[in-house]
């Protein structure tokens, strides 16, 4: 009592509070100094909070200040708090240091050890250094000391003034000797256990706030994308950026989104599915090596794995053969994981299984024998005619894909008989062409030398990972009278099986092709995939800053 007999006794410091904002804040400091020793609880919380924003109104305190109105005239420059760790980290107990500084963050925790003594942490860019606030320091008397800071809360956005110096716990602090101001308040108490995986996805902005994992999936995600950009441009690539929105969709099999251009005189646009057909044009302008990261998007399901928007990076080399793709995957899988394990400790299980297996050898399976060797049956030599695959299916009591055509059919059997067996880091191989009619095609040597069916195979690898695929290589096809042909024939088994998931023929790609494309290895990784196998993620939520598109939609 009397604290507060002091605040009606004496006049206000800086600003007018009338005699009825008075009365309020007694009442609503007592219930902040309750617990003078720790935080509040979470019931008193609640209470403490309820008409947050017209309690501090009514007392006159600005709330979002502008900051040329709360910027020191004196020397105390603004210094990010890391700076300040880095800086100061040598400091004594008991050593004086001159330095006047200002620091700015959101205050995480309260400890009002007493009337005059009060330890706030406070956290800038998820780094933390303790303010200490000590009325002698301050120079201020009981109740003015009382009235500039009974209404701080956790959650505040906050400035303060002092001096580096440590304390006699040996804790790096910032010793203010200005009251703390107010920058912004939090209009809602800190949850101090968000564990309800729902609630946590559809408000983003708390869970990152609150909990290290999902912070730190956003910040490995920025190491591993800042990474890739400085592999390729050490050797030589030139990053690009490419349309998202434009006529035709092609790169991929997979159905996009579609809007009319108002511009265009209604002219049907598509999201783009991949960024491939236009990253081999810069290719063919003569551009020797070119990468591009960036997103994607396709109009299909959402499951654990999955999501309409998603993260790409492709690249594609002049003269790179597909042994040079995977020489290249490997050296690049292999430095990411290093750096992604020195700078993140914290997914140190996922990173140090995964550098173990990274630094050996990779498998390699061939798509054909191995199908073969785990159903215990033989492929039918011509692995483009769907009646001899769906009479495969049937010999083993397999249920039908749809739209039965022979890529789905083929795509599938992978899903059934290869992908379960890549759990260490596995190269699948000579794909079937029909699978891939952006790659070159060819007759392997071996069945050649062996005199067995001759099939036109893919020159394409596939990384798959505990039975996922992370990145997915060709050399690409660069005739353009051959690159026409499959994409009619793409075309024809998109008109007969119905499958909506193949794409238009680009003829004004083919139509670039015919200027010169020089032999080119091309290869594109999921970036959301391989943050969910660096940091333990179940989902793919888990590593996307907002969550997937339902999760976004609730935001």
């Amino acid at each position: 009592m009397r604290t507060i007999h002091r605040i009606f006794s004496r006049p206000a410091r800086n600003w007018p509070i009338p005699y009825n904002a008075l009365l309020r804040l007694r009442a609503y400091s007592s219930v902040a100094n309750r617990q003078p020793n720790s935080t509040l609880s979470s019931d008193h919380e609640k209470a403490d909070f309820a008409n947050r924003k017209l309690k501090l109104l009514e007392i006159g305190k600005p709330l979002y200040p502008l900051m040329e109105s709360v910027q020191s005239e004196t020397d105390a420059p603004a210094m990010m708090v890391q700076d300040f760790i880095e800086k100061y980290s040598s400091l004594e107990y008991g050593e004086p240091c001159e330095d006047f500084l200002t620091v700015h963050g959101r205050v995480m925790t309260i400890r009002r050890a007493s009337k005059g003594l009060i330890f706030l942490d406070v956290y800038q860019n998820f780094r933390k250094v303790q303010v200490v606030v000590r009325r002698q320091r301050t120079e201020l008397t009981p109740a003015n000391f009382e009235q500039d800071h009974s209404l701080l809360r956790r959650g505040d956005i906050i400035l303060a003034r002092g001096n580096p110096g440590r304390t006699k716990a040996g804790e790096l602090s910032l010793l203010a000797n200005q009251s703390i101001q107010l920058l912004a308040p939090s209009l809602h108490p800190l949850p101090e256990n968000l564990t309800n995986v729902v609630k946590r996805s559809h408000n983003r902005v708390v869970d990152i706030l609150m909990h290290d994992e999902a912070r730190e999936r956003i910040q490995l995600r920025w190491t591993v994308m800042s990474y890739i950009r400085e592999f390729f441009n050490q050797r030589h690539f030139t990053e690009v950026h490419t349309p998202i929105l434009s006529s035709s969709a092609g790169g991929a099999s997979a159905t996009p989104f579609s809007t009319v251009s108002e511009a265009e005189d209604k002219l049907r646009l598509s999201m783009r599915i991949a960024p491939e057909l236009w990253l081999k044009r810069f290719i063919i302008s003569g551009f020797d090596r070119v990468y591009e990261i960036g997103p994607c998007f396709r109009n299909e399901g959402i499951d654990a794995t999955h999501n309409p928007e998603f993260t790409t990076c492709e690249f594609y080399q002049s003269f790179a053969s597909l042994s040079d793709l995977m020489t290249i995957t490997q050296e690049l899988l292999v430095g990411l994981v290093t750096r992604v394990g020195e700078r993140h400790p914290f997914f140190n299980k996922p990173i140090s299984e995964l550098q173990r297996q990274l630094i050996q050898p990779i498998k390699v399976l061939d798509f054909v024998s191995e199908i073969e060797a785990q159903s215990g049956a033989k492929l039918p030599v011509d692995l483009a005619c769907q009646t001899s695959l769906v009479a495969f299916y049937k010999s083993l009591n397999l249920a039908l894909p749809s739209p039965e055509s022979p890529a789905k059919l083929l795509d599938h059997l992978a899903g059934i008989y290869i992908e379960p067996h890549c759990i260490e880091p596995t190269f699948v191989i000579n794909h079937p062409a029909v699978l891939s009619p952006l790659a070159k095609s060819h007759i392997s040597q071996a069945s050649i030398d062996q005199d067995i069916p001759c099939r036109p195979l893919a020159r394409r690898f596939e990384l798959f990972i505990k039975g996922k695929e992370f990145a997915n290589a060709y050399e690409e096809e660069n005739s353009p009278e051959v690159q026409s042909t499959k994409f009619r024939d793409q075309l024809k088994d998109k008109m007969v099986f119905k499958d909506s998931e193949a794409p238009l023929p680009d003829d004004n790609y083919v139509r670039a092709m015919e200027w010169g494309m020089p032999p080119t290895g091309g290869w594109g990784l999921g970036i959301d995939r391989l943050c969910m196998l660096l940091t333990g993620a179940t989902r793919i939520e888990q590593v996307l800053p907002f969550g997937s598109l339902r999760s976004v939609n609730k935001q």
